[in-house]
């Protein structure tokens, strides 16, 4: 380890270690409640109690160690950490709902292009929809099977947006569509990375 800094502090032998950290703190200006007295210099050793009388200890060394935040600290610290994170996620959700309402009504129109390579029913087939924004992947998917197709699950299909699968669960706004783009649907759905 490294070489121990020493600091000579007198005090009676009847001096408890709460008298001890004050006396520490006029001389080294280390504020008490940023003290851990141990009787080594393990930092996970327990601290002495304040009450601890200085004749208890022999002569032994006493070892300062930076003390820890207390029980009531880390509470505090944690309530304000779920303030943040409570005030973070109330913010995130005002500005999805913001987002949400001025994308309500707004309709895009999309093409959806089978690739002739497909093979099948729809095999080189292009169609337009109108859609609206918030719609979801997933419920345009099953429109747009039973316009191709003639019904859901007829044919293997996988909704590829320049290059990526589309989430199901996500609105098509989202996901970066918007007037005049178009819906790759895929046989096989890209690989991924």
């Amino acid at each position: 380890g490294g070489e121990e800094d020493v600091w000579q502090v007198e005090v009676l032998p009847t001096a408890t270690m709460a008298e001890l950290k004050v006396k520490i703190e006029e001389l080294y200006e280390v504020p008490r409640d940023m003290q851990k007295l141990c009787r080594t210099d393990a930092p996970t050793a327990p601290g002495l109690e304040d009450g601890v009388q200085v004749s208890t200890l022999d002569g032994q060394k006493v070892y300062l160690l930076p003390s820890g935040p207390s029980p009531e600290d880390e509470e505090d610290v944690n309530a304000l950490a779920d303030m943040m994170m409570l005030g973070a996620a109330q913010e995130n959700m005002e500005m999805n709902q913001a987002m949400e309402e001025s994308l309500r009504g707004i309709t895009y129109k999309v093409s959806f292009e089978r690739p002739q390579g497909a093979g099948g029913k729809a095999a080189g087939k292009k169609i337009s929809m109108d859609l609206d924004a918030l719609a979801l992947v997933g419920d345009v998917q099953q429109m747009v099977e039973v316009e191709l197709f003639g019904g859901v699950d007829k044919e293997p299909a996988f909704f590829v947006f320049e290059g990526a699968p589309l989430p199901p669960h996500a609105p098509i706004h989202f996901c970066g569509i918007e007037n005049g783009k178009t819906i790759v649907v895929a046989k096989e759905a890209p690989p991924v990375g």
